[in-house]
């Protein structure tokens, strides 16, 4: 019976095996748990960039013809009239910083305002700047898409949008898309409402995938 039993057998534990067999599936399961909560956070990052960016092109579209106004062949930094007036979401916003906004990702947002003859005889444009954060991290073809993609619905107002690789300032190192909006007078360039989500991802896969540059940047033009 049971009471015969030496003690040292009945308290006998699991095996070191066992354990080990445990052990591992505790392990698969952390690991597929760990991914699955990547793959959420980059979702819901997604999701509130497009917000961010959304809300900051809408103000764009409905005041750039009043905001920044430029002297001929000047820039001016609009991104600090633009806080001051609560038209960027606050969650955006470094108290120590009035020259840059921040998405979700912590890509650089800047909005210029400036008047060049160049420009249909230095009629004022409006310029939003996104400068992504390194290049290489995880999932910056999907930002790339994201910005893309959001900013396509204000195609009505828009010049063009363009996507390039950049340096830390967001100024260019290569071009790599230039999509034109309805307000456009260019040639001959892929007009932004015929560009198709692979064509966008296949852009933005070149320019997040470009040697010895450590950033890339989607910029577009109001006027």
């Amino acid at each position: 019976t049971a009471l015969d039993e030496p003690l040292y057998k009945l308290s006998a534990g699991r095996s070191m095996v066992e354990m080990l067999g445990v052990l591992a599936i505790i392990g698969v399961l952390s690991v597929g748990a760990i991914a699955g909560y990547s793959k959420a956070m980059t979702k819901y990052k997604l999701n509130k960039q497009a917000e961010q960016i959304s809300q900051i092109a809408s103000a764009i579209s409905m005041y750039y013809t009043q905001i920044g106004l430029a002297e001929m062949n000047t820039v001016v930094n609009a991104t600090s009239i633009y806080i001051k007036l609560g038209l960027i979401p606050t969650e955006m916003i470094k108290n120590d910083d009035s020259e840059y906004v921040y998405d979700a990702f912590n890509s650089k947002i800047y909005i210029s305002s400036q008047r060049n003859i160049n420009w249909d005889n230095g009629i004022n444009v409006t310029g939003l700047r996104i400068i992504s954060n390194y290049q290489n991290n995880d999932g910056s073809q999907e930002m790339c898409a994201n910005i893309v993609n959001t900013l396509k619905a204000y195609n009505e107002n828009l010049v063009f949008i363009e996507i390039v690789s950049a340096d830390e300032n967001g100024e260019t190192i290569q071009r790599f898309a230039l999509f034109t909006g309805d307000k456009a007078t260019m040639g001959d360039e892929t007009k932004l409402t015929d560009v198709t989500v692979s064509d966008i991802h296949n852009f933005c896969n070149s320019a997040t995938d470009s040697e010895n540059v450590d950033h890339f940047a989607v910029n577009a033009w109001w006027y």
